[in-house]
């Protein structure tokens, strides 16, 4: 497989199977160098998958959504869980980008906790930010389905050399 031109590998014995009500997912392992996306359903569950993300290079993805121009890098490692794929879908993220660069400045290390339940429509975020030079951290939500689709957000700034 072929992304951004490089070459990928998909590991052999792998499946997945989809049918009424059931999604069931067997080490689905994409692998390039140190990078790997491995996909597996959760256990004991007919609809709940796993996304393990190990070093992805954010830039190879993030060409995919590129945001009004800006660009982004570094490496992707962390978890996805997508929980009731069929009824009152929800996930949780818990992921860090390490050497996190946007629009070519060096962020640092970008620590993301994230939840969404659809009952409830509701994004729950939990960010941080941190360099030798700061340490900020932001929580709050995010109603994505509202009519005011604002951001309700509390940020700290713990520390920043100026």
């Amino acid at each position: 497989m072929q992304l951004n031109n490089r070459e990928w590998t998909l590991e052999k014995n792998n499946s997945i199977v989809y049918g009424k009500n059931k999604l069931t997912v067997h080490n689905f392992n994409l692998t390039q160098g140190e990078q790997q996306l491995l996909i597996n359903s959760i256990p004991s569950s007919t609809a709940d998958v796993r996304f393990q993300f190990t070093n992805l290079h954010v830039e190879d993805f993030y060409h995919f959504i590129r945001l009004y121009g800006y660009d982004a890098s570094g490496q992707l490692t962390g978890t996805v869980d997508v929980k009731n794929i069929f009824s009152n879908l929800f996930f949780i993220a818990n992921a860090t980008i390490t050497n996190f660069y946007f629009n070519h400045d060096h962020i640092g290390t970008v620590t993301v906790k994230s939840d969404y339940v659809t009952s409830k429509n509701k994004m729950n975020l939990d960010l941080r930010v941190l360099d030798a030079e700061y340490d900020i951290r932001t929580k709050g939500y995010f109603l994505p389905m509202e009519k005011d689709t604002s951001l309700h957000l509390t940020t700290e700034v713990v520390k920043v050399n100026v």
